[in-house]
């Protein structure tokens, strides 16, 4: 890689390295650097894994995207609306009935 894309430093900014300091001395951040450093004793499980779970990842995105655009393409009920009212009263002196 060295051969194509040359030489690469980087030295992070002071308030990342205290983020990062403060980071490591969380149980995640020992568990990531545990992690991070399972790639010297067993490279090859460490790449299993990292690509297994980007893997994972973009299979997740890619199915979170096309359920929200089912779910935006899904066809919309009609709203019916309704009014009863009662029916007025009869009035049988005015209105006699023919039986």
């Amino acid at each position: 890689m060295k051969k194509y894309l040359g030489q690469f430093q980087y030295s992070a900014p002071a308030w990342l390295k205290s983020v990062l300091a403060f980071f490591a001395q969380t149980k995640a951040g020992t568990k990531l650097a545990a992690f991070w450093n399972s790639r010297t004793v067993n490279p090859k499980l460490f790449y299993k894994k990292t690509l297994g779970t980007l893997l994972a990842a973009a299979v997740l995105i890619t199915a979170g995207t096309y359920t929200y655009q089912w779910w935006q393409a899904r066809p919309r009920p009609e709203m019916v609306t309704f009014k009863i009212t009662t029916p007025y009263f009869t009035d049988l002196q005015t209105h006699q009935p023919a039986w």
